[in-house]
């Protein structure tokens, strides 16, 4: 290939891709190997408003100092406007506790960030190239990826970097030569005359990408195929649509499947009826969102939450990130760290009972409270007794009672309101409270005085278990007068024969 094809070549794929538009300035990620050279010439070469970016990492000792040199000379031959980047890698690495390889990704990252926000960049360019994708493809295969870890390195890519002063902030990154291989890199440069360093670490065998560059990708061109980096590149671009297609087509089937509220994700039964590869990626979606990242997840958490569907409700899976998966009815809900960490936190702390109409409010086997006690001062009963009319907090739950006689109640307003009811208070024979679900309770359902267990009237109304105590309910003994949100007993319904009604009223605070 020629030195002017091998150009065409590039601004072919620049067009295709639409990586670089008129009058845009882009900085080169230049390292002054052969790879960042050739992409800083052929840019040049092809028009556009070029500068450098070079990284010094402090890690080769001269061998650094003498890459720095070169470029140095390179963009003052060429009269390209360079910023050049200092950064001591190895203590960066020990301050933040990370590896070498990824403290030099995060001073790379700081450099390009000021090459864009300072320096006016559009764009910074990088030298990845055909082979590189190949290796990319054939890492993450061996490692078992997924079709996203397999589509490789994206031509147009935008990263959120640390912008060290708490926030985030993005940058573009192009790749022009991955339609290139390192061969036809290192013949156009040979054959323009144009002289690159070369890193000696990438020489060793040290680390699975540098035996996958220097040992099985030589042996799968000598042995297999010439063209087997070009093909490997192939594959994984022709990945990266099929990733790009099933994630819409994903997105789409997702939105009749699942809700997000208050910070939980709920997945419809109805989503194994989709093709499996859909399935999965809708369910890797929400896992990566509740975790906050798709770190530390696979297959085989994907794999778990499918079975979860078909096991009984209540079942409960813990997966990464402290996220837990809960299987009700009809759906799977997922739900955070921080979620149920305050779910915890909500059931085991006090409930704050107190009457709050001035009155005294006598709390279900504790005597009266002090001020200091309605100010949730120290710990309160788990019950609340309605001792008349007024206002009542149970729980996080305010309960505003009022009575009436049946002749002054309009009975137009007697409508099924889900948190306002109206009761018989002459058949409510003991005093009432409020109180999350016991043992033993029992409401009546049926006018004929049929009644049946509350936690079977739980199951039947399809209830998720991990939601049952925190339902109030208004009970009299074990006798279950209004399950809040839900019913109320038919044994305190207001009839013809009703003289004195109770009003009722619940608002979750």
């Amino acid at each position: 290939m020629t030195a002017s094809a091998f150009e065409r070549k590039i601004d072919n794929y620049i067009s295709l891709h639409s990586l670089v538009s008129p009058g845009e300035k882009v900085a080169v990620g230049l390292s002054g190997g052969a790879d960042s050279v050739t992409l800083l010439l052929v840019l040049k070469k092809l028009g556009c408003s070029v500068t450098a970016v070079h990284v010094n990492h402090c890690l080769r000792g001269e061998e650094s100092d003498g890459d720095e040199a070169f470029v140095r000379r390179l963009c003052g031959a060429q009269n390209i406007p360079l910023r050049v980047y200092s950064y001591d890698v190895r203590r960066m690495a020990s301050e933040t506790g990370t590896g070498i390889e990824e403290a030099g990704r995060l001073a790379r990252h700081r450099a390009y960030l000021d090459a864009t926000s300072r320096g006016g960049a559009a764009a910074v360019a990088l030298a990845h190239h055909a082979d590189d994708q190949a290796e990319t493809f054939l890492f993450h295969a061996a490692r078992g990826s997924s079709l996203k870890g397999l589509a490789g390195i994206s031509p147009d890519q935008k990263i959120e970097v640390d912008a060290g002063d708490g926030s985030r902030r993005p940058v573009r990154l192009i790749r022009p030569l991955l339609c290139v291989t390192r061969s036809e890199i290192e013949s156009y440069l040979k054959e323009i005359g144009q002289p690159f360093r070369t890193d000696s670490t990438n020489l060793s065998l040290d680390g699975a990408r540098n035996r996958l560059r220097n040992d099985v990708m030589p042996y799968l061109k000598q042995h297999i195929n010439a063209a087997a980096a070009a093909h490997f590149a192939q594959a994984a671009e022709d990945i990266a649509r099929a990733d790009s297609c099933l994630r819409a087509e994903a997105a789409s089937k997702a939105e009749g499947l699942v809700q997000k509220s208050e910070g939980q994700w709920s997945v419809d039964d109805g989503i194994v009826k989709l093709p499996e590869i859909l399935e999965d990626y809708i369910l890797m979606e929400i896992l990566a969102e509740a975790c906050g990242s798709a770190k530390d997840l696979g297959r085989t958490q994907i794999r778990q939450l499918r079975e979860l569907f078909r096991k009984k409700s209540g079942s409960r899976l813990d997966l990464p990130c402290g996220v837990t998966a809960c299987r009700d009815y009809g759906c799977i809900t997922l739900i955070p760290a921080a979620d149920r960490n305050s779910m915890s936190a909500h059931a085991a702390a006090p409930c704050g009972v107190r009457k709050t109409d001035g009155k005294d409010a006598e709390a279900s086997g504790a005597s009266p409270q002090t001020d200091a006690e309605a100010s949730g001062a120290s710990p309160q009963t788990d019950a609340v007794r309605i001792t008349g009319e007024g206002t009542y907090q149970w729980n996080g739950w305010r309960f505003s009672c009022r009575y009436t006689d049946r002749d002054a109640l309009d009975p137009e307003k007697i409508k099924p309101e889900k948190y306002t009811k109206f009761l018989d208070y002459d058949k409510i024979k003991n005093s009432l409270v409020v109180r999350k679900r016991l043992r033993g309770d029992r409401i009546t359902v049926r006018a004929d005085g049929a009644s049946k267990k509350l936690s079977d009237y739980f199951i039947d109304e399809k209830i998720p278990a991990r939601e049952r105590d925190d339902i109030p309910v208004l009970a009299s003994g074990a006798d279950v007068f209004w399950v809040v949100g839900l019913r109320i007993s038919e044994d305190c319904r207001v009839t013809a024969g009703t003289e004195r009604v109770l009003r009722i009223s619940a608002e979750k605070l």
